[in-house]
Parts: structure tokens; C-alpha cells; sequence
């Protein structure tokens, strides 16, 4: 039961990191002109799909934070490493994304742009899983 937390937190980190790339891939393929309001529009949709994916995994850590009862000397040593597993993996395929289209911009502006995108990205990646680990050390008393 405790590995749910670890579902919740794989759920959303993979779902995340394709949010991302998909997104990149709109603007490596730039099927039209990428400029500053086509990626402030990107990152609208980023806030959107986000809070749409949070809704399982949000759902999935309240479930069993309700249901599961604290266990005293539990190991969490194991799934609280897979979560961290999910956040690596998945924060390094961000950044791969974001490397890709960084390369394939022009202009300075578009380029910060899409760095402060990575930056709002990131602590995003982390909240779901920050929260699994905290209901972890919860659950071990």
C-alpha cells in the first residue's frame, strides 16, 4: 500500500516530462513562427495540462494517506529512492527538451523566454513527489 505513493509520484513525473517535451516539440517543429506570445501561449498550456495531470496523483496520495495507517519502524528507504528516480529521470528528459528547442530559436528574447519556462518547470516536477516523500515520513512514524 505504500508503494502508492510511488505510483502517485511515477504518474505524474512521466506524465510531466511529456507534457514538456510535447510541448518543445511545438516549438523544434515551429509549423508557424515561434515568437514571444506563441511561447507565452506554450506556457499557458503547460499551467493547464499540469493542473489537469495533478488530479490522479492528487487524488491517489489523499486516498492513501487516509486509508493507510502509520507502521512505526516501516522502511522507506526503497520507495522514497524510486521517487527520486522518476524526478532524475524525468528532469533529465526536460532538460534534454529544453535543450533541443533552446538550439533551434533565434533571438535572445525567445531563448530567455523559454529558460524562464524551464524555470517555472522545474519546482512544478517537484511538488508532487515532495509530497509523497513527506506522507512517507508521515506513514513511518
Amino acid at each position: 500500500m505504500i508503494y502508492l505513493y510511488v505510483l502517485a509520484a511515477a504518474i505524474f513525473t512521466i506524465g510531466f516530462a511529456a507534457i514538456f517535451h510535447g510541448l518543445m516539440n511545438t516549438i523544434i517543429n515551429g509549423d508557424n513562427e515561434v515568437d514571444a506570445k506563441a511561447i507565452d501561449r506554450l506556457q499557458t498550456k503547460l499551467f493547464i495540462r499540469t493542473a489537469i495531470l495533478e488530479a490522479v496523483p492528487i487524488l491517489l496520495l489523499l486516498f492513501t494517506f487516509i486509508t493507510l495507517e502509520p507502521e512505526p519502524g516501516m522502511s522507506i528507504v526503497l520507495p522514497a529512492a524510486l521517487i527520486l528516480l522518476f524526478v532524475a529521470v524525468s528532469a533529465l528528459r526536460i532538460f534534454q527538451s529544453f535543450r533541443d528547442a533552446k538550439g533551434s530559436l533565434d533571438g535572445e528574447e525567445l531563448k530567455k523566454k523559454i529558460t524562464a519556462m524551464l524555470f517555472v518547470a522545474l519546482p512544478l516536477l517537484g511538488a508532487i513527489p515532495l509530497i509523497a516523500i513527506v506522507f512517507l515520513f508521515i506513514h513511518a512514524g
